[in-house]
């Protein structure tokens, strides 16, 4: 399954939290990598601009005070902790709770861009969903959303599709999205899409959900 065209981010070893772009500023990309954040109020994306041994840059959806404690997971499966020391516009700077070593932090992006199969943030979010699965119609709700995929809570007294079958999802807001479930149990299942949803697009939902 493709990825979404996404640049990885620029890596520092200085022990500084990267600060705002400046128009004038060429010292920092304009590529991201999608990340989730995670804070006392849930789940949410943000992508991640820049990353040194002591925090990283990055942008987000919706407002996140200086003094915001919170957890970003990238999406090379590693985590990293901070608080948030600026805000500007849509950008947050995260001062890390302990230095990181980006050595580590780059070798293993760049291995995940080497071809090992790395997880795309899920979001959790609980929004009404149909599934539709040959001439069956199931309706539910998410129980948690990626661009790649989608955890789904169905009623109990639903038979739930089976691992393998194709199915298309429409969540309230999206187009429907053709998959494949990838596991099933009693009142639950996981769909894999066929391609991404468009970041863009995903942050778009979201903030028009919110």
């Amino acid at each position: 399954m493709a990825e979404a065209a996404l640049d990885e981010p620029t890596y520092s070893f200085s022990d500084m939290v990267p600060a705002p772009e400046r128009r004038h500023d060429e010292r920092y990309t304009t590529t991201m990598r999608v990340g989730t954040m995670k804070t006392e109020r849930g789940r949410e994306l943000c992508l991640v601009r820049n990353i040194s041994c002591g925090g990283l840059r990055a942008r987000v959806y919706g407002d996140v005070p200086v003094g915001t404690h919170a957890e970003i997971e990238l999406k090379s499966g590693q985590s990293v902790a901070g608080e948030v020391i600026w805000a500007e516009d849509d950008e947050i700077g995260l001062r890390f709770d302990r230095p990181v070593d980006v050595a580590d932090v780059l070798s293993t992006a760049t291995a995940a861009a080497e071809g090992q199969r790395s997880r795309l943030p899920r979001i959790e979010i609980r929004r009404f969903a149909t599934v539709r699965c040959g001439v069956r119609v199931l309706r539910g709700e998410t129980v948690n959303l990626s661009q790649g995929g989608v955890k789904l809570s169905l009623p109990a007294m639903q038979m739930p599709p089976e691992e393998g079958a194709a199915v298309v999802v429409a969540i309230a807001g999206l187009d429907p999205v053709p998959g494949t479930v990838r596991w099933s149990r009693a009142g639950e299942a996981g769909v894999e899409f066929n391609s991404l949803i468009p970041l863009k697009r995903l942050f778009a939902w979201i903030g028009g959900e919110g």
